[in-house]
Formats: C-alpha cells, sequence, structure tokens
C-alpha cells in the first residue's frame, strides 16, 4: 500500500515538473533541468530514469542495512558502484555519435542553442550516473561497516 502511494506522489511530481519545465524558454527562467530531461529523446530519458531508480534503490538497501534489516542486495549496489558510470558513459558516446551522424547526414553546422540542449543532455546524463555510483558507494561502505560489527560481535561473543 505504501509503495502504490509513493509511486503515485512521485508520478505526480514529475508530472508536475514536467510541465512547468514546458513553460520555459529559452534563456529564460524556470526549471532548466526538467526541460533538458523534456528535450531528451525516449532512450536517454529511460536511461536517466533507470540510473536515478538505482540510486534510490542503493539508498533503500543502505538505510535497511542500518536498521539491522535484509543486507540483501549488497551485490546490486556494489555492481551499480562500477556500472552507474560505465553505463552513463556508454550513454553519453551513443549521443556523440548520432550527433556526428547527424552533421555528416544535414552538412551544416548545428546552431548554438542546438548545441547547448545537446550538451545539457549529456551532462543529465553523466550527472544521473555520477549520482547513482556515489549513492553506492555510500551505500556499500555503510553495509560493509554494519557487516563488520555484526561479525565482531558475533566473535567476540563467543
Amino acid at each position: 500500500m505504501r509503495l502504490k502511494a509513493s509511486c503515485l506522489i512521485v508520478a505526480a511530481s514529475l508530472a508536475a515538473w514536467s510541465a512547468q519545465a514546458q513553460s520555459v524558454e529559452p534563456g529564460g527562467h524556470g526549471v532548466k533541468i526538467l526541460v533538458a530531461f523534456n528535450d531528451a529523446g525516449p532512450t536517454n530519458k529511460l536511461i536517466v530514469l533507470g540510473l536515478l531508480a538505482c540510486a534510490i534503490a542503493a539508498l533503500v538497501i543502505g538505510v535497511r542495512g542500518r536498521l539491522g534489516r535484509a543486507s540483501a542486495g549488497a551485490g546490486l549496489v556494489s555492481g551499480l558502484r562500477v556500472g552507474g558510470p560505465l553505463i552513463a558513459l556508454t550513454a553519453v558516446f551513443h549521443n556523440l555519435l548520432c550527433w556526428n551522424v547527424a552533421q555528416a547526414w544535414f552538412n551544416r553546422p548545428p546552431s548554438p542553442l542546438q548545441l547547448a540542449q545537446g550538451n545539457a543532455e549529456l551532462a543529465l546524463i553523466a550527472v544521473a550516473g555520477t549520482l547513482a555510483s556515489a549513492v553506492a558507494v555510500f551505500s556499500l561502505a555503510h553495509l560493509q561497516a554494519v557487516h563488520d560489527r555484526r561479525l565482531g560481535k558475533e566473535l567476540g561473543g563467543e
């Protein structure tokens, strides 16, 4: 029940932010990160949302480890520690490849506004990967510290 309510709140918040971001003019004031997200293609949106979901999952796993609950999920956190930046880097290189193919096809230089939008997409993907990795690093360090304390109590208690 709580998960459904949380998902509903997150979906409503994203819809509100998305509507606000669409009203921003280039050079104007507003939520610039969401403008970059709205201008991104479906693949880039999926990658950014996937990385952010993994960062939230790593944070939840770390908090659950702190509460003494399941320490399962350390594999996900450990993989995300290295995998987050690699996924982001792969997406950035894919976007750069698409840019170069488009420039070769249209045979004209892009306008500065087009370059700025593309650079914003690249930066958004890179930041999402870095954020996911940073959260995973701290969560994994915390899980390892909790595991070491439990192991120390078990060995010391004998």
